[in-house]
């Protein structure tokens, strides 16, 4: 239900357009439609929308209320009357016999029964819609202004006439009774006196006969007029100006004078008119003899000409008006003021924007070249409405509010001008001196690309129309505005030209990046104020109409959004992206080029046609509303990824849309039916659009109508015969044939009867002949008659049909010419002309000069010219032709008697006719014949003639020329706008274009085969860039349905995408690997081998995978393809398969394109096909490390898969990712780096047969050799309570997944196979598990942000119901104890607690009895545990703390070498690389490092080698860095020896959240052992306990060593519910129990929560 409607407005210059009754009743005609209203039966009515009925195809110019019932009549100039029911708003009755435009319609206020109307042929129809039955009267052939039925007599009406007359009918009897004249112009009103009588000076008139009308006329008088003796009684003048104010001079061009008698307390000596004004004037008919008897009605007035004056009420005291200026008015005729204004529309609402500065004010541009100011706050009126129309020439079509300076408001129309109104004064607009071309389409407000000192450039206003962005100065709008386009190609090197349309642009609410749309579907982001290109978003294929950002901070947060990096993006396909563009602005920075991003995070569907407008919530994050082309406006939640509601009161299509900034329940919409709503989401119906079906097309605006009968009641008969349920459908079907049969054979017929008629005529020119034809039709027949010959001589001939005696009398006059003396005489008499022929020259000429301007007469202009032929004067007849287009092939052909010029100027000249004409192809013939290629193509294009145009250019053009060129460019375009892509491409193929040829291939939505091509097309272009694009969007497509060889097929083709071949492969073995291990059965199940590498021959090396290696904490078998491992096979088929370049700059360059498109990608956490493509970008990554030696790097990004896949609970993905990456165990992580190095070494040796050595002299047989990186003297990695390294990271990540192998591994294993796995589980065993998995700096960690999370819950709690206590410190100490909260993240691994179930017992710490039936409830797959960066998040970004920073040692080894057997010398440097290396790792962690050693043997050998080459700088050199490196981390050797002792020693809940960490005196004892989640909600804490705590408790966090703050490490109380439910599987109840205790005890003393502390 609708709370507020600014409605379309009334039509004009009808007559009776609106009506109301005495119950409050009022509607009036808009477009088509009636707009119903209810005025409450109140001495105060107020508007209140009802709804409205699309009444006419046409135009409604009519509508009359009944006053017996809650009916009305409503005529339109469909020519049809239709009665209605105002509550049901159904049809009743309906009637067409006017066949004219319907002009007036009244229902008779004395017979419930009758309705009179009329048309504007003249025609009067009465109708009682009782008996169904009409009786038509045309008293005169003249066009009906108004009619108005007599109160007093049933069948008398007042008719009034457009040429100023006046009838008064009886319609019964169809007879006039009295015609009044008196006007001189059209009578706009007639209006009956309410009481009988004519003396309107006495109260008392009942029972006397007559009645007084008044009337209205264009001509500026009322009249009264006797009914009684048919005369006119008195006069009245209006007045131009009453109020002596300078108006609008409607005056001057448009009149209308409408009148109402008043029937209030039962006064019928008033009479109320309009004026040309638009002041409504009360006449007082007692005192005529008075100058002035007429008071001015006071208040808000109209300024326009008013149409319709109605009264409504108890007592008929509140008046409706109706005036152009677009306002309805209620006024009071007890006061004569205004009581309340309703505006309207008069055309389509483009644009609605509230201010930021004040909320309460809503602009809106209209299409009737207005903007109206809404005042939504004002309680007294609903529609406070104030209009602005000066300056203001075109269609309003975009609006912007300045975001610093309240009432600034800056428009953009339909003809391309943009100006600046100041809503809080009366000054005119002040309008930029540069206008688009064409209509603009958006305007906003945003800071200046440009350098400037104006204080106000600090905002500019940016414009688009035509394609082109503007910025145009407040200050100073004379100057030439910017181009956007030319600011960015100057900024961007990248950047050379713009062939983008641009279709939309939007700035960040910070003002740092503006997002620009446009045509060919992408959004691109630039970096303020330079604009410096930093992302291109490829998300849709169509025009982008709106493009929306995230606000920063919604309402019912107290901290910055986390989705203000949300992009909202509505095209002209039906589906809204959103887009999170964080990565791409975070990056923008570091990057050289600008990032690709294609795809969402998520699509919203459900629209059926173009979005046209967006708006997010200023109130809720993620709310989101749309509008669009299907007539609803759908609000969303984005973050649910629901519909919420949807709004379905528009009949037409939404062009915008806006979220209310004061009510988060309100939203304004509107659309092209010429309203604009404002509705409450809480009240709609309807969640979703209503489902698009097959719509009838109307062809024709009006329905045919039968001939026969003009009538039709409402119990109409159809004339379709029903078919029985026992009709035999062959049986109809044949029986139709046969009617189908029947009647081609009489069409045949009447043809044969048409032919025979032509030949008889031919033969008889009989009209008898044809008369006999029955069956053709009339105008068939005389076309087919041949007319007579015209004579070239008429004059003479009829001269020459005289009787014999003229004609002897001319044999006569022709001897006196001849043979007369008189040598001069001549033929002077105009009965004599046709003697001339007979005479001589001279006089021949007279008579071919008189029959020539007789045919010119007469428009036989091929006479007149046949007669100049025989003169000669071809250069007359020509001119003649050319002047009034009266040229024909024949005149042409006879052109060159004059010349050869003429003739060429004749032909161009016959060519404009017959364009004009239509006649295209043949204006085409005349252009050649004369040698004019170009306008001749000129005109071929103007028409679409695309393919004639093409073959004419190519025959007679060289290819060179630019003519050729911008035919296949008007063409291409043509064909895109049309949707017919792949055309359009050849058109831009043909001109050197294959950019746009593969931008439009593109467009094609949903179509991958589309996609491909436009790749192929844009690499053998040699738009590279564009091609990398479409193949990135064709391989992670390809790679989602698994269709590997399709992608290889493509990405294998062209040098530059090798990068996604190697990319493919990765993701092919991946999940082939998978398909082997049985996981992910329900995606990968289907997918068969591609046997594309299955004839590569795999190399051996000396490094193969050892299964007898194999850790023992790992449960499951090495993973092996043929022996080898999964990087093995891999490295195999990118350097052999793939023929991969390994140099090092073009690894580089590969591993650096990967990077970029993995900063680019939106990570899906709930869709395991894209989980599978991350993992296979980050292995791809990791591999490409391996081959470049970054090992470190490696293993971070393996670790980046692992998180992944436990960030969105895919736990079997992150147990194929460590059985085929750590097929042994975590130890398997030291030989990676020796496999991938051996590999390449072998790949190089096959390859070249040879192999060149650096430092080697033995000529021996070498073989490969194992060698050690990145390991320390033990060859392990360092592990303890302070450091956690990338190796802790992935071990813990490899055994929790072998923890959840063991719990899973139930059926399909045989009793032996159990046995073994159960005899291997030790408590030695399960004890190193937990050795590696219970870390206290991590569990101290997860305390810490428990009770954070917890404090930021109970903040938001307080604020959101509002039961903050009194003793709450200021705003600003809410709004920085609520910032950095997560609240969703802490419920949602709540209940993932509560799903799973820990297995520690109920009363807290393990002295309850323990469930062994651990199986019942374990689920080996988890929801989720805890997410790496959940702590970053709770920590508030304006807490800035001082970090210590540690030196990086950058350590550089002297050589690349390459480690070959009996090499001691590469051996040393490759020690000494490894050992400053983990220095650097070392450093960098914070932590000491006592094991890193660069021994003087080393050095010395290395000096040795080098002292030819002057390597003693080079080993002074190592040596300081060592040195260096050891004092800097002594330096730190107390800062780590303190943590230490903090976070792995002394830990304890009573010493961080006890009573001695911290007292207050508002709080009970027992409050300090309450867990977080239930202290920190309790009734007793209060905001400043909670900011001290907060306080306290993130200064404790700030001293956690940065390696553990930022180590995705995996949760520790997870861990140790999964090594119990572990332990109660395989251990007897005794170890079970033993070891349980351990856990408990450690779980009691890291356990803060109570989902850690309880178990249900």
């Amino acid at each position: 239900m609708t709370t507020n409607v600014i409605p379309s407005s009334p039509n004009w210059y009808c007559s009776r357009v609106s009506d109301a009754n005495q119950t409050g009743d009022y509607a009036y005609g808009s477009r088509g439609s009636v707009l119903l209203w209810s005025l409450d039966n109140t001495r105060s009515p107020r508007f209140q929308y009802v709804g409205y009925i699309f009444a006419h195809l046409d135009k409604c110019t009519a509508v009359s209320l009944s006053r017996f019932s809650g009916h009305f009549a409503s005529g339109g100039e469909d020519g049809k009357i239709k009665t209605w029911n105002i509550q049901t708003k159904t049809l009743i009755q309906e009637h067409h016999t006017h066949k004219n435009k319907v002009t007036s319609v009244h229902w008779s206020p004395v017979d419930r029964d009758l309705i009179v109307s009329a048309d504007d042929a003249g025609l009067l129809n009465s109708w009682n819609i009782k008996t169904n039955s009409c009786i038509t009267y045309q008293p005169e052939k003249s066009h009906v202004f108004c009619l108005t039925c007599s109160p007093h007599e049933h069948n008398i009406v007042a008719v009034g006439y457009k040429f100023g007359l006046i009838l008064v009918l009886d319609v019964k009897e169809s007879k006039v009774v009295h015609r009044l004249r008196g006007h001189d112009e059209e009578v706009h009103c007639v209006s009956w006196c309410p009481v009988r009588g004519e003396n309107i000076t006495k109260e008392d008139s009942v029972g006397e006969e007559g009645c007084i009308l008044a009337s209205g006329s264009r001509d500026k008088t009322i009249r009264l007029w006797s009914t009684l003796k048919g005369k006119c009684m008195n006069v009245y003048k209006v007045p131009n100006n009453v109020n002596k104010k300078e108006r609008y001079q409607d005056h001057k061009t448009r009149i209308w004078l409408t009148l109402h008698w008043t029937q209030h307390s039962g006064n019928s000596t008033s009479l109320v008119s309009s004026t040309n004004s638009g002041e409504l004037l009360l006449w007082n008919l007692k005192d005529s003899a008075k100058p002035n008897v007429w008071q001015v009605f006071n208040g808000c007035s109209h300024n326009r000409i008013v149409f319709n004056i109605t009264a409504t009420g108890p007592d008929f005291q509140t008046l409706c008006t109706i005036s152009m200026d677009r306002q309805v008015i209620l006024w009071n005729l007890d006061t004569l003021e205004s009581r309340e204004i309703l505006a309207t529309n008069g055309g389509y609402v483009y644009s609605i924007t509230a201010s930021s500065l004040d909320p309460s004010r809503l602009a809106i541009g209209v299409g009737d070249n207005m903007i109206k100011i809404w005042k939504t706050s004002d309680t007294r009126n609903s529609c406070n409405v104030n209009t602005l129309w000066q300056g203001l020439k075109a269609k309003v079509t975009t609006l912007s509010w300045h975001p610093k300076k309240e009432g600034v408001l800056a428009y953009g129309t339909e003809d391309g001008r943009i100006g600046i109104y100041d809503v809080l004064s009366s000054r005119p607009p002040r309008i930029s001196n540069t206008y688009h071309k064409k209509t603009v389409y958006v305007v906003t407000w945003g800071p200046s690309c440009t350098t400037t000192k104006d204080k106000d450039a600090l905002f500019v206003v940016y414009s688009i129309g035509d394609g082109i962005i503007l910025q145009h100065t407040l200050s100073n709008l004379k100057e030439d505005a910017v181009s956007v386009n030319d600011v960015i190609i100057k900024n961007n090197k990248t950047i050379e030209s713009i062939s983008h349309i641009r279709s939309e642009i939007s700035w960040k609410p910070d003002c740092e990046v503006v997002a620009i749309g446009n045509d060919d579907g992408t959004v691109e982001l630039f970096m303020a104020p330079k604009l410096y290109h930093i992302c291109t978003i490829q998300v849709h294929n169509k025009l982008i109409n709106c493009v929306r950002w995230h606000p920063a901070y919604v309402a019912s947060e107290s901290s910055p959004s986390q989705y203000s990096t949300w992009l909202a993006i509505g095209s002209n396909e039906i589906v809204i992206q959103i887009v999170d563009v964080k990565s791409a602005i975070d990056a923008a920075e570091s990057l050289d080029s600008a990032v690709l991003i294609t795809s969402g995070v998520c699509s919203l569907a459900g629209h059926h046609g173009r979005i046209t407008s967006l708006c997010w919530s200023s109130h809720v994050e993620g709310h989101l509303v749309s509008a669009s082309y299907d007539n609803t406006a759908q609000v969303w939640d984005v973050i649910k990824k629901q519909p919420l509601a949807n709004f379905q009161g528009h009949q037409g299509r939404l062009l915008c849309v806006m979220w209310s900034l004061d009510d988060p329940d309100i939203i304004y919409s509107g659309a092209d039916d010429y309203c604009v709503y404002k509705w409450k989401i809480s009240e709609q119906q309807h969640t979703k659009p209503p489902d698009k079906g097959k719509k009838q097309r109307n062809k024709g605006r009006r329905r045919p109508v039968d001939q026969d009968d003009g009538f039709h009641g409402v119990n109409k008969v159809s004339n379709i015969e029903a078919v029985g349920d026992n009709d035999d459908l062959t049986t109809l079907i044949e029986k139709k044939r046969l009617e189908l049969v029947d009647k081609e054979k009489e069409t045949t017929a009447d043809k044969s009867l048409v032919l025979a008629g032509s030949q008889s005529q031919q033969e008889s020119e009989s009209p008898q002949d044809v008369s006999s034809q029955s069956s053709p039709k009339k105008a068939d027949i005389k076309a087919k008659i041949r007319r007579k010959v015209k004579s070239l001589f008429p004059v003479s001939g009829t001269l020459e049909n005289r009787g014999k005696a003229q004609l002897q009398q001319d044999c006569i006059q022709i001897s006196q010419m001849l043979y007369n003396d008189n040598p001069n005489s001549n033929v002077t008499e105009s009965d004599s002309t046709h003697l001339g022929l007979f005479i001589n020259r001279k006089t021949t000429y007279d008579v071919l000069k008189t029959e020539g301007e007789h045919h010119k007469r007469n428009d036989n202009f091929d006479y007149y010219c046949h007669l100049e032929l025989l003169k000669g004067d071809i250069d007359q007849v020509l001119d003649e032709a050319i002047k009034t287009n009266s040229l024909n092939d024949w005149i042409v052909s006879m052109a060159p008697l004059a010349s050869y010029k003429t003739w060429l100027d004749v032909c161009i000249k016959y060519a404009q006719q017959l364009t004009v004409a239509g006649l295209y192809s043949k204006a085409v013939s005349y252009y050649l014949a004369a040698h004019q290629v170009y306008p001749a193509l000129d005109l071929l294009v103007e028409h679409n003639q695309f393919k004639e145009a093409i073959a004419l250019a190519r025959a007679r053009l060289v290819s060179s020329d630019p003519k050729l060129k911008h035919i296949y460019h008007v063409w291409g375009t043509q064909l895109a706008s049309d949707g017919n892509f792949e055309p359009a491409a050849k058109c831009f193929l043909a001109i050197n274009q294959p950019r746009e040829a593969a931008k439009n291939l593109a467009k094609r939505t949903g179509d991958l085969t589309a996609l491909h091509c436009a790749t192929d097309v844009a690499m053998l272009g040699k738009e590279e860039d564009m091609g990398r694009l479409y193949a990135q969007r064709c391989v992670l497509e390809d790679m989602t349905h698994f269709d590997w060889q399709l992608s290889l097929g493509l990405t294998t083709k062209y040098e530059p995408l090798k990068v996604f071949s190697l990319l493919t492969v990765v993701h092919m073995k991946m999940v082939q690997a998978f398909k082997k291990m049985c996981l992910c059965d329900c995606y990968v199940s289907d997918i068969k081998e591609m046997d594309m590498f299955s004839d590569l021959k795999l190399l051996q090396t000396e490094i193969m995978l050892d299964k007898d290696c194999k850790d023992e904490l790992i449960p499951w078998e090495p993973y092996n393809e043929g022996g080898q491992s999964f990087v093995h096979c891999v490295l195999q088929i990118w350097l052999n398969g793939l023929n991969v370049d390994v140099s090092h700059p073009r690894m580089e360059m590969l591993l650096s394109e990967l990077i970029s498109l993995k900063q680019t990608r939106q990570h899906n956490e709930s869709n395991l096909q894209q989980i599978l493509i991350d993992c296979a970008i980050d292995i791809s990554i990791a591999m490409l490390c391996l081959l470049l030696r970054k090992t470190y790097q490696a293993v971070n990004h393996i670790i980046a898969a692992m998180c992944y896949c436990q960030d969105s609970q895919q736990f079997e993905v992150l147990e194929g990712l460590c059985r085929i990456l750590l097929p042994t165990g975590p130890s398997y992580v030291e030989k990676l780096q020796h496999e991938v190095i051996a590999i390449k070494v072998v790949t190089s040796v096959s390859a070249s047969k040879t192999l060149v050595r650096l430092l080697s002299t033995d000529d021996s047989q070498d073989t490969i050799e194992e060698f050690s990186l990145n390991a320390n003297a033990n060859g392990q990695y360092y592990t303890n309570t302070t450091k956690c390294s990338a190796w802790d990271t992935l071990a813990a990540f490899c055994y929790t997944s072998a923890l959840r192998y063991m719990m899973k591994e139930k059926s399909g294993k045989n009793d032996d196979e159990e046995t073994s796995h159960m005899t291997k589980m030790t408590l030695g065993v399960i004890e190193k598990y937990s050795s590696m998995l219970l870390w206290n700096a991590h569990a101290v960690k997860l305390a810490l942000e428990d009770a954070l999370n917890a404090i930021g819950s109970s903040v938001n709690t307080m604020i959101i119901n509002h039961t903050v206590p009194s003793s709450t410190p200021s705003n600003t100490a809410i709004d920085k104890l609520g910032e950095g909260t997560n609240t969703t993240e802490q419920d949602t691994e709540e209940d993932v607690y509560n799903q799973t179930g820990p297995i520690i017992s109920e009363s807290g710490y393990g002295d309850g009895d323990v469930d062994h039936n651990a199986e019942e409830y374990y689920n080996p797959y988890p929801p989720s545990p805890y997410k790496s960066s959940k702590l970053a998040k709770s920590i508030h970004q304006d807490q800035e703390v001082a970090e210590s920073k540690t030196t990086k040692v950058q350590v550089e080894a002297p050589m690349n070498l390459l480690p070959l057997k009996k090499c001691p010398q590469a051996q040393a440097h490759a020690r000494v690389s490894r050992a400053l290396s983990d220095m650097n790792e070392y450093v960098e962690m914070g932590t000491p490092a006592d094991n890193v050693v660069v021994t003087n043997t080393d050095m010395q050998i290395i000096h040795e080698t080098d002292k030819d080459n002057g390597a003693e700088a080079n080993i002074a050199h190592l040596n300081q860095t060592a040195r260096n490196a050891t004092d800097l981390l002594e330096n730190n050797a107390l800062s780590i020896t303190s943590a230490t002792t903090m976070w792995a020693d002394t830990f304890s809940f009573e010493k961080i959240f006890g009573k001695e960490a911290a007292e207050y005196d508002s709080v009970r004892e027992d409050w300090y052992s309450l867990p977080v989640d239930n202290r920190y909600s309790h009734e007793c804490v209060t905001l400043q306990l909670l900011t001290d705590e907060k306080q306290r408790l993130t200064e404790l966090v700030h001293i956690i060593p940065t390696a553990i703050q930022k180590c995705p490490f995996p949760n520790c109380m997870e861990s140790a519910r999964l090594l119990l439910a572990v332990s109660q599987r395989y251990f007897s109840e005794d170890e079970y129990s033993a070891f349980k205790v351990k856990v408990i005890d450690w779980v009691k003393t890291f356990a803060v929560s109570t989902k850690d502390r309880i178990i249900k």
